[in-house]
């Protein structure tokens, strides 16, 4: 896994685009140039909350993975569960960030089995340059990415055989 840093951080003007942590999270789990995955600033126009400036960006990356048959489940940290087939697969985490918990920051990680009753994250990348994770390591939300199976037929009451 080549590991892609962000480059531009948060500022709390909003007249400045948002960070883009997540932007390098995807890319860094899809093996992508940072280029290659949309941008939330291009959604973004200033005087903007984030709240807004995310919701102005999210179906542009849902249709960009659309395209390329992918889905995402994002689930809150402490709905998880212990199932070897969510183990050890790369995923973002986001929580607040150890620069101002006021915001969301978001880390590559994988949950790994720790001993035979306990699971934890593995903390695999973050991408911003201070390598300082989330505040107290605290995960809200956890995101992971799945295929999506071809369009399903319906089938109709009677038909199958």
């Amino acid at each position: 896994m080549a590991f892609i840093y962000q480059s531009r951080y948060y500022d709390p003007s909003d007249q400045t685009p948002p960070g883009n942590c997540f932007q390098a999270c995807v890319a860094t789990i899809f093996g992508l140039a940072l280029s290659e995955v949309p941008d939330e600033a291009d959604s973004w126009k200033p005087g903007m909350s984030a709240s807004d400036s995310w919701r102005a960006y999210w179906p542009r990356f849902c249709k960009w993975l659309q395209a390329r048959a992918v889905g995402y489940v994002e689930i809150r940290a402490e709905t998880f569960v212990d199932h070897d087939s969510s183990l050890y697969v790369p995923c973002i985490a986001s929580g607040p960030s150890p620069r101002d918990p006021s915001i969301l920051h978001a880390v590559v990680i994988q949950y790994k089995r720790i001993d035979r009753r306990t699971v934890g994250p593995d903390w695999l990348h973050d991408p911003h340059p201070a390598q300082t994770w989330l505040a107290d390591k605290q995960i809200e939300t956890v995101g992971y990415f799945c295929s999506k199976p071809p369009k399903l037929v319906p089938v109709v009451e009677g038909t199958r055989k």
